[in-house]
């Protein structure tokens, strides 16, 4: 597993630590219950490992489906190499992973909510014209909204799965001395900002 990336340093005693992937340059295919996958991670895994248990102030999972490209980050964090070890765990995690039916529904309702949010006029407007530029058609949402609501559990430990098998992954530190601690360490470029 390849791990590049760079660091950026500043007087700080909070740390934002993030891990990018491209998901389609490494052989994904875009699925609805992705976004249900990355809500229960933003409200269930990473919340649990990221702030409870590890002390920062929050973590985001987003992905852009245009693009492909998943990101992991931490806000406020005291860690480092913790949090990084912890996105590490994603794929095992899900892999395994039980789910509760109340936590699932919970998930697809989330997702659901994030997709179909209400907007102000001049948001709907603005929403309509970047889906059109990006061929973003009624048709392909109304597939991520039928894949989001029949989401199963079996979609998460397949995600896992495959997810345990990427290769290359991209991170970004920002931070004071404990991100430049492990720069050093790791032979990331850093600089001053």
């Amino acid at each position: 597993s390849k791990t590049s990336g760079e660091a950026f340093l500043l007087p700080a005693q909070v740390n934002y630590i993030g891990q990018g992937l491209n998901l389609y340059d490494q052989g994904y295919t875009y699925h609805g219950s992705l976004q249900v996958i990355l809500k229960y991670l933003r409200t269930g895994f990473l919340w649990e490992e990221i702030r409870v248990k590890g002390g920062a102030y929050g973590a985001i999972s987003s992905f852009d489906r245009l693009a492909g490209t998943l990101c992991l980050v931490s806000y406020r964090d005291p860690n480092v190499e913790r949090t990084l070890e912890v996105y590490g765990r994603i794929g095992e995690h899900l892999a395994q992973l039980k789910l509760d039916p109340v936590e699932l529904e919970s998930s697809i309702i989330g997702a659901v909510g994030e997709l179909d949010a209400y907007l102000l006029p001049d948001a709907k407007g603005f929403a309509s014209a970047v889906r059109a530029l990006c061929n973003d058609s009624p048709e392909t949402r109304q597939r991520m909204r039928e894949q989001i609501l029949a989401t199963s559990l079996k979609d998460f430990n397949l995600f896992g799965e495959w997810l345990q098998s990427v290769k290359h992954k991209q991170i970004c530190l920002l931070g004071g001395s404990e991100v430049e601690k492990f720069a050093k360490q790791k032979g990331l470029p850093s600089r001053r900002v």
